[in-house]
């Protein structure tokens, strides 16, 4: 269950309304995100059936930030037994947004690049995210692969129990990374240095600012790569 359960409605739909924040939970299916040259939120879900309303995706517009729950709130674990669903949600390209996503047994796709903030939670399923750069992404996963690709500078901290994690980054970039890990492997295609158990990479192009990574798994390889052009 979750907090104002009365005040959702069910269905996808449309928001024309200013929103800053998007909160996502998401139980079974996929998530996927993406811009749009349209200026209003339009987000829908699809299933292999005709879902009864207390089954429906549901939403609620609070000041500004706008949630999105998997069905109706109280609706007990055994009656969420209905197959899976595929939320999509598309935002205007020109707007800046910070995101939560909450999830269990679903795939997260993001390809967006207007986001201040992101934290996702979840605990199975595989997390793709594409995008140019944010103030700070926060991934906390129990299980399950992770891909992030980046562009711009970013501060990212990732904290997985199982299952790899995989970062692109843009060579022109320096970070640097901070990691703990109990079993797997690090495997970095760039050339670095390390100060003090810090991972540093410098760009050919001289720069005070740096992407900033902290990685802490208990199993699962790491991976960090450059981005293809």
């Amino acid at each position: 269950s979750y907090d104002n359960g009365e005040k959702y409605t069910a269905g996808g739909a449309s928001i024309s309304e200013a929103v800053t924040e998007i909160d996502i939970g998401w139980v079974n299916g996929n998530v996927k995100i993406e811009v749009y040259d349209g200026e209003e939120i339009v987000f829908n879900e699809e299933t292999d059936g005709v879902l009864e309303t207390q089954k429906q995706l549901h939403y609620f517009l609070d000041g500004t930030t706008l949630y999105l729950q998997y069905a109706k709130s109280g609706i007990r674990s055994t009656s969420l037994d209905f197959g899976k669903k595929d939320l999509t949600v598309m935002i205007p390209k020109d707007r800046v947004y910070d995101l939560s996503i909450k999830s269990v047994s679903s795939d997260i796709n993001i390809i967006a690049n207007n986001f201040d903030e992101i934290v996702i939670e979840t605990v199975s399923g595989y997390k793709s995210i594409n995008f140019n750069s944010a103030e700070m992404v926060e991934l906390n996963t129990v299980s399950g692969n992770v891909s992030l690709s980046l562009q711009g500078m970013t501060a990212a901290e990732i904290y997985s129990v199982s299952g790899n994690i995989e970062l692109y980054l843009n060579k022109e970039n320096s970070f640097y990374l901070d990691h703990e890990t109990v079993s797997g492997n690090l495997n970095i295609s760039f050339e670095t240095i390390t100060y003090e158990d810090r991972i540093l990479y410098s760009s050919e192009t001289p720069s005070y600012e740096a992407s900033g990574f902290e990685i802490e798994t208990v199993s699962g390889n790491i991976d960090i790569s450059p981005l293809s052009k």
